[in-house]
């Protein structure tokens, strides 16, 4: 009996081929049975044959991008494997493939056999509606709810609030209106007079690095300065620098009523 004889006769053989990759604790291999015989068609005796397996992306030519060698059991012609035992089925089946049979030291046979999926496994391309909860989905994966909101979540612009996309990313700008404007400016002034108040003010422990031309007592907007004691004008110095003692309305430099 010669491998090469063999070789010839797998191109011709029967074989069934099933397959199933998943992942988790499921075991990624693929199961495969054939029927080996020799050049004349009947069946290689009993014993353990050493086949190496091969998945091409093409039906001829190219370099796998998997094999496995394995020493198999082989009765009445019978053998069965589960390819993936060895090395690892680390393809992802997202294509064609093509598996490449090779016996003993022989050259591997010269019509490659391409991998079909089982009936059942065509229904895993698509996914029965409701069939994926959040609690299928793992931790740190997706969002999967806004301020508890959940399924559509819409951004809506608002007041002077732009949303516009921009590739995948969303960019959200804001613009200032003529009330805004408004609103700032008097903020501002609100702001300026407040910092006035926190100024260096005079203490009653005495003062000192004055400017005469902008650290002074007395007002800017044409009112007069009231001195009070316990409640009551003691003292006037009105607009025109008339100082009043007593009344409220000097008529001279110095008016004392009393």
């Amino acid at each position: 009996m010669k491998c090469k004889s063999i070789l010839v006769t797998l191109c011709f053989i029967f074989v069934v081929l099933s397959g199933q990759v998943a992942w988790g604790q499921i075991p990624q291999t693929m199961s495969y049975q054939g029927v080996l015989t020799d050049a004349k068609g009947s069946l290689v005796a009993d014993g353990v044959y050493s086949i190496t397996f091969k998945l091409y992306t093409a039906a001829k030519g190219g370099m796998p991008i998997w094999s496995e060698t394995r020493s198999i059991v082989v009765k009445n012609g019978l053998f069965n494997v589960a390819l993936g035992s060895v090395n690892a089925l680390d393809v992802p089946f997202d294509q064609p493939y093509w598996l490449g049979i090779t016996v003993g030291e022989g050259s591997e046979i010269s019509q490659r056999m391409q991998l079909t999926s089982s009936a059942y496994s065509l229904h895993a391309r698509s996914v029965a509606d409701g069939a994926i909860t959040s609690r299928k989905i793992a931790d740190g994966q997706v969002v999967r709810g806004i301020n508890s909101m959940t399924d559509d979540v819409t951004l809506a612009a608002g007041k002077n609030v732009t949303i516009t996309q921009e590739g995948q990313a969303l960019v959200i700008s804001a613009s200032v209106g003529t009330g805004d404007q408004r609103d700032l400016a008097s903020n501002a002034n609100i702001l300026t007079q407040a910092a006035q108040a926190l100024l260096p003010f005079w203490g009653t422990d005495g003062n000192d690095n004055l400017n005469p031309i902008t650290n002074f007592l007395g007002t800017t907007d044409n009112q007069p300065i009231v001195i009070r004691t316990n409640g009551a004008e003691a003292m006037r110095i009105d607009v025109a620098g008339n100082v009043g003692i007593g009344t409220p309305s000097p008529g001279a430099k110095l008016e004392v009523a009393g």
